[in-house]
């Protein structure tokens, strides 16, 4: 077995991200997603859901729901 054929060990990259404040990033990042999501969900996306066959409507809501 070669060098290159042996596992390597897993490593973690979670201690190196909280170490560099790219923790602090990345959570506003997904937050301002999130908060985003849920303006469109609760404005546009709520006008353009009545539009919508009931089929699909109800499809719209269950996924706004997981969203939120």
């Amino acid at each position: 077995m070669t060098q290159s054929d042996q596992p390597r060990d897993a490593q973690s990259i979670g201690p190196r991200i909280v170490a560099t404040g790219g923790f602090d990033t990345l959570y506003r990042e997904g937050m301002k997603l999130v908060e985003e999501a849920a303006a469109y969900l609760d404005g546009d996306g709520r006008a353009a859901s009545k539009l919508l066959e009931r089929d699909a409507s109800l499809l719209y809501a269950s996924q706004s729901m997981q969203l939120t």
